[in-house]
């Protein structure tokens, strides 16, 4: 009866409990929702501005393919030579067999002056599609040929001789044919490509049409980005063309809201299920364990009656029960406990962890301290400090128990000195030191960790440094590391004497303004094959200007390498090649007056062959005429 009309902490934790955890739910259920429906949207049109991006990055490389290969058709000699020598057929074979149409891309040449494009037609597209091609140059435009729309674009390249204009050549691109990309944008993206036009949107990959709401897009677009198409589309606009569109679908946004809904439904439901399983739980099994407890530490205790915790009959009941029991069981157990930590520590650790006191004694020890040095037990403890390192540093050691007070906080030492064994043989640690109190006596705490190790490895790692080190110091090429806005971190000492300039000033400096052109170098991206997603080396000329003003030539090789912190670096091999182009320009003028000069002696022999035949001719007509004089005069 007596216990009955005490207050008991059990029945207002479990109702408090209950209480709580049905607003708590409410609350963070609704936060939650908020957040996770935000969160999900502004993921979703993240995701699909990524895949946008993707998909414009997909068909500037195709465009920048088609350019590529029209650049080498106008550098095609053969191509030159046909043009020179107005072979029409030969012109059209030459188009036709080394740059064939495929996935919708048809080339074109004609010849400076000329109105005939070679070859005149192809099978895959139309007389129509090239006159509008040629006459609007389209990038990107919309042609609707019968029941077929065509989306074209219409390249050209000039095709020249030293400075003289041979003719152009011009490549037909219609993407709709290009199955190929509509293939990987499709494999790629969770979207569609679409042309819009009059009032329809047509799809790349599926080929289905979508009736388009009387909208003015151009508006639509300059306020958001993404535009809605009822409740399943969303439409955004590919950047360089005005008819090209991404489409992608809300199923996934819509999906993933109902997931969202249905988990917070599950967590709401679930918490307070198991709020209310706990508090009937806790109702029912909180005091029985709470008095088992209190006469489990009263019999521990053994009668100590001298209490540690305040009894106060304002507390809960089973609180000073708890406090009643704590006192007598914590009186009798602090000093096992102590000692079992002690003991504890020193055994389950690996490095070597000893006591000394202020005579250089040692008075206690784990089993990695004299099992390392070799000793027994026995003969370990009747050893002193000074016997196991050095005299120097017992000194420093033991010196901490003279300069420390009463008042102040001990610190620790840090000593990298050596343990002697038994057999005379050294083994290098690293001592942490500190002073302590144990058993109630001042003493000082030793840890020893062997880094024989590390020492090893600090020397490999040192030695390592000075090979490379010599290496790219001793090299006759330049030698720069640089990050990803070209500054120059690295650089040996051959570099400045190509740059002409001090190693201080080139270190922290921007590569790129010893260029001759500043939009000659790539960034950093051109090192990586973003195909295959492999780093490979560039190897590039550039022209740099000295600081003396002078232009040189040089080939710079480079890799992409991540340092130890992670970060991405650049390594370069920079090589003056300026001597080398020099003498290779004098060898091609050489060359040339070579030829000249071989041509000019058989022009010479060439006439002189000819004024030899010419004069065997007027010394016949001479001698005939002699003749004739002599017969006249005698006449």
């Amino acid at each position: 009866m007596y216990h009955k009309n005490k207050k008991r902490f059990s029945t207002y934790l479990i109702a408090t409990h209950v209480i709580l955890a049905t607003l708590s739910v409410v609350v963070i259920l609704a936060a939650l929702y908020i957040y996770f429906d935000t969160r999900v949207e502004s993921e979703f049109y993240e995701k699909m501005r990524a895949q946008r991006v993707q998909v414009e990055i997909i068909i500037n490389n195709r465009i920048a393919d088609i350019k590529d290969i029209l650049k080498n058709l106008s550098l095609d000699n053969t191509l030159r030579v046909t043009l020179m020598l107005g072979a029409r057929t030969q012109l059209k074979e030459r188009v036709i067999q080394f740059y064939p149409s495929q996935d919708g891309v048809y080339y074109f040449v004609k010849k400076s002056g000329g109105k005939t494009y070679f070859p005149d037609r192809y099978s895959g597209i139309s007389e129509e599609t090239i006159d509008f091609a040629a006459a609007r140059l389209p990038e990107g435009k919309i042609l609707k040929v019968g029941n077929r729309l065509q989306l074209i674009w219409w390249f050209s390249a000039p095709v020249m001789h030293l400075k003289k204009h041979m003719g152009t050549v011009y490549a037909l691109y219609d993407m709709t044919q290009d199955k190929k990309l509509i293939e990987k944008i499709h494999k790629t993206a969770d979207g569609d490509l679409a042309m819009i036009n009059s009032g329809q949107i047509f799809r790349l990959n599926s080929k289905d049409t979508l009736v388009l709401d009387s909208m003015d897009l151009n508006s639509a677009f300059a306020k958001s980005e993404f535009i809605s198409l009822g409740s399943n589309v969303v439409l955004s606009e590919i950047k360089g063309s005005s008819s090209l569109f991404f489409l992608s679908s809300k199923e996934i946004l819509t999906r993933e809201k109902r997931r969202v809904t249905f988990l917070m439904g599950l967590f709401s439901f679930s918490v307070l299920a198991v709020s209310l399983i706990i508090s009937f739980f806790l109702s029912r099994k909180m005091v029985e364990p709470l008095k088992e407890m209190t006469q489990k530490a009263i019999l521990i205790s053994k009668g100590n009656e001298e209490p540690l915790f305040e009894n106060d009959d304002n507390n809960y009941w089973e609180f000073n029960q708890l406090s009643q029991a704590f006192n007598f069981m914590l009186t009798n157990l602090k000093d096992a406990q102590e000692q079992s930590r002690y003991k504890e520590l020193l055994e389950n650790v690996d490095d070597a962890v000893y006591i000394s006191n202020k005579e250089g004694n040692i008075v206690e020890a784990n089993e990695a301290a004299y099992s390392q040095l070799g000793h027994t037990p026995n003969t370990f403890f009747n050893l002193s400090l000074s016997d196991i390192i050095p005299e120097k540093d017992t000194e420093i050691i033991i010196k901490q128990l003279d300069s420390r007070t009463g008042g102040s906080n001990p610190d620790k030492i840090t000593l990298v000195t050596c343990h002697f064994r038994n057999d005379g043989s050294c083994i290098p640690v690293e001592i942490h030191s500190r002073p302590i109190t144990y058993r109630g006596k001042k003493v000082i705490l030793n840890v020893a960790r062997n880094i024989s190790k590390r020492l090893e490895a600090e020397n490999a790692l040192r030695e390592s440094e000075e090979r490379y080190r010599s290496v790219v110091e001793n090299s006759r090429d330049g030698i720069m590391v640089i990050d990803d806005n070209f500054i120059i971190l690295y650089a040996n000492s051959v570099l400045p004497q190509i740059l002409g300039y001090a190693l201080k000033g080139l270190e922290g400096s921007d590569f790129r303004k010893y260029l001759a052109d500043n939009n000659a170098i790539l960034t950093p991206d051109h090192l990586l094959d973003q195909q295959h997603n492999e780093k490979i080396a560039s190897y590039n000329e550039y022209n740099i200007i000295c600081k003396n003003g002078e232009k040189k030539s040089v080939k710079i090789r480079a890799n992409r390498f991540e340092d130890s912190n992670g970060k991405v670096k650049t390594v370069a091999l920079i090589l003056d090649i300026t001597k080398q182009l020099r003498i290779e320009q004098e060898k091609k003028l050489l060359e040339a007056q070579l030829i000249h000069a071989q041509k000019m002696e058989a022009i010479g022999t060439l006439a002189g062959g000819i004024a030899h035949d010419f004069n065997n001719m007027l010394m016949g007509i001479q001698g005939s005429i002699s003749l004739m004089r002599i017969h006249i005069s005698k006449d």
